[in-house]
């Protein structure tokens, strides 16, 4: 059974709100500004320890996508829940986890 799903980080963060019955929490930042925040942390950089520079920002901005085609062609290996299970069982297993922390 395969569960290829690809999303966007923004999309992922929505289905992580969603399982945990929360709001998700997204502030939408022009992309513009951020480059203009990127070179200023490239100048900082150079004299404090504040780093935020182009790769940062690019990992900050782009989306991250995992490819797990080839673990499947090497070892026939195959997702047995999908994305919206696997959150469902992460969230109530994090739900257990905090409630009987707070014990």
């Amino acid at each position: 059974m395969i569960h290829r799903e690809d999303m966007s980080t923004p999309e992922l963060i929505r289905r992580i709100a969603h399982s945990l019955s929360r709001k998700p929490r997204l502030v939408g930042v022009p992309v513009a500004a951020l480059r203009a925040m990127a070179g200023a942390g490239y100048l900082l950089s150079r004299i404090t320890p504040f780093h935020f520079t182009s790769e940062s920002l690019t990992a900050l901005v782009g989306s991250l996508f995992v490819d797990i085609s080839k673990l499947q062609s090497m070892t026939a290996y195959r997702t047995p829940v999908s994305v919206a299970e696997g959150l469902a069982m992460t969230a109530s297993w994090f739900r257990t986890g905090r409630s009987a922390a707070a014990r």
